[in-house]
């Protein structure tokens, strides 16, 4: 267990340091939450030009209305800045810089909504496409393929790993801000306030790419603890920083972390730990730190094995591929298994290419049914239905089985097809214990997507496209399909320190908390063992 950190003077002379139980490293794209859409330079630029900027806009615009909304946790993951208006000097500051950086990227924005509202109408007639490729704004020109369905309906497939390899991968845009944590709502919500300079606290901002030795440094130090002299000269340290970092550290203690007893641990949220005859495999992990301030028991970073030899990600969605955790652990990672993405959509994007620039070397991407086997045991792919708001973006569930058992990760999954369902098991073989989480109600199509889109949805398409999992009625199929004895609800962003993620908490009155209290109940009254996960919990 980590001790208090000592004063600086002390910190500074160290020959190992890690980081303070309650020191949280927030991976930053311009001053924003890194997430999986603001590495990519295509939907970099959307989000940027299409979200960012306005909201940036419209703080300037009326400052004193985003504070106010910005105070009532009812409206917490609204659009709504949650900076106080003393500091518009350093959002307009903001603003301006980041019209500078991004100005390619800007007018790709434009020029793709301008490109792709014109295909889609004038490129209708199904006639020969290689013509269009001259109307291609050469800003994008290199990375995309003009493309048909078998309806003779045109679209635009890029081509993302060469977009990396152009000057709209903004990589010194990247950056970090170490800080402690003193309350799990401490952190605004992560999508609609950007993280300014200048806060206090200690805190400290390094822009350093995402894939360099600098950023190994920090993000890797509770995993692989250096030297502060090591660490000072890596980062390049003035002796005003390296006091300031020192605040922030502790020294480096034996590894006590907690020895799985059980074949599930449950870490909070979609995360679950399974430990089968010495191999761990986690699915969708989002770790918190330890706040200083004290909050609800979790497993952080200190209890989870030093090995991880399967990290398995259900889909791009921010609360499950946590770019914060995932280049924490990425020294412990042994593999990490992804959804393969096909680029028909450009928001379909890869989660290796954006794994592999944030220092996380090992990715396999798996497809439907793929497996893969470890000693008495295999982590299988399982499709998924529903969540991404009918968009065609990539994503498994998981099935792993432990010797002749075998549990299902089903994370936000919809029982859309409950043949589907028929067919996995005929594949797989019965699963005995089934996690999924009933998020009924969602976020409409314009939550994540929004910015991805080249003309607004209309409301009714808005409203009618949620990002959504099962009812009680589906999660129950899910689990009567594959034959399974226990049911257990999950993902459901009960957890404080998903909350920065998620938005507004959830009250008792939630739809989504009553669907989950009735799935529930009425898996128990058709005789499964049933539990809602909150929190941190272990069984077998």
């Amino acid at each position: 267990m980590q001790t208090t950190p000592p004063v600086a003077g002390d910190v500074l002379a160290l020959d190992k340091v890690t980081l303070a139980a309650s020191t949280v490293v927030e991976p930053l794209v311009a001053n924003w939450c890194a997430f999986s859409y603001l590495l990519p330079p295509v939907t970099a630029s959307l989000y940027f030009t299409n979200y960012q900027l306005a909201l940036l806009n419209s703080y300037i615009e009326q400052p004193e209305s985003h504070a106010k909304a910005a105070a009532d946790p009812h409206l917490s993951g609204g659009p709504f800045v949650n900076i106080a208006p003393s500091r518009i000097a350093d959002v307009v500051r903001l603003r301006d810089d980041s019209l500078r950086v991004f100005d390619e990227n800007k007018k790709l924005a434009e020029e793709l909504a301008a490109f792709l509202n014109a295909f889609a109408v004038d490129a209708a007639d199904g006639l020969a496409i290689a013509p269009w490729y001259g109307r291609v704004s050469e800003r994008f020109r290199p990375f995309v393929e003009l493309v048909y369905d078998y309806h003779h309906r045109p679209h635009v497939r890029f081509i993302e790993p060469l977009t990396y390899h152009s000057p709209l991968y903004r990589r010194e845009s990247q950056g970090l801000r170490v800080f402690s944590l003193n309350r799990d709502t401490d952190r605004p919500y992560f999508m609609n306030t950007p993280r300014l300079p200048g806060g206090g606290g200690g805190e400290q901002f390094f822009s350093t790419p995402f894939d360099t030795d600098a950023c190994k440094a920090i993000t890797e130090l509770s995993s692989a603890p250096l030297a502060f002299s090591e660490l000072r000269e890596r980062l390049e340290l003035t002796d005003e920083d390296a006091e300031s970092l020192a605040q922030l550290l502790v020294p480096a203690a034996p590894v006590t972390a907690r020895r799985p007893s059980n074949v599930y641990t449950y870490l909070g949220h979609a995360s679950v730990m399974t430990h089968w005859k010495g191999t761990t495999v986690i699915t969708d992990p989002v770790i918190s730190v330890t706040p200083s301030g004290g909050g609800e028991p979790r497993y952080s970073f200190d209890d989870l094995p030093e090995h991880i030899d399967y990290v398995a990600i259900t889909h791009n969605h921010h609360d499950h591929f946590a770019l914060e955790t995932l280049m924490r652990l990425a020294p412990r990672i042994g593999t990490l298994l992804v959804p393969r993405a096909t680029g028909f959509v450009y928001g379909d994007v890869s989660l290796k290419s954006i794994a592999k620039r944030c220092n996380i070397r090992n990715v396999v991407e798996m497809d439907a049914l793929d497996s893969i086997p470890f000693p008495d045991g295999e982590i299988i792919a399982i499709p998924f239905l529903g969540e991404h708001s009918d968009l065609a973006h990539s994503k498994n569930a998981y099935a792993v089985r432990t010797g002749k058992r075998c549990a299902f990760f089903g994370a936000d999954s919809d029982c859309l097809n409950d043949q589907m369902y028929s067919v996995v098991r005929s594949a797989v073989g019965a699963v005995d214990s089934v996690f999924i989480g009933t998020e009924n109600v969602g976020g409409p199509l314009s939550w994540t997507c929004g910015p991805l889109l080249p003309s607004p949805p209309s409301r009714q398409r808005n409203q009618s496209r949620r990002s959504h999992g099962c009812d009680a009625k589906r999660a129950l199929r899910v689990a009567e399909v594959l034959g399974a004895t226990r049911v257990f609800c999950y993902g459901m962003g009960l957890e404080p320190w998903v909350r920065h993620l998620l938005g507004a908490a959830m009250s008792a009155d939630s739809p989504q908390l009553l669907t989950a209290h009735e799935f529930v109940r009425n898996a128990r009254a058709a005789g499964y063992e049933a539990r809602l996960l909150h929190g941190i919990a272990s069984f077998d």
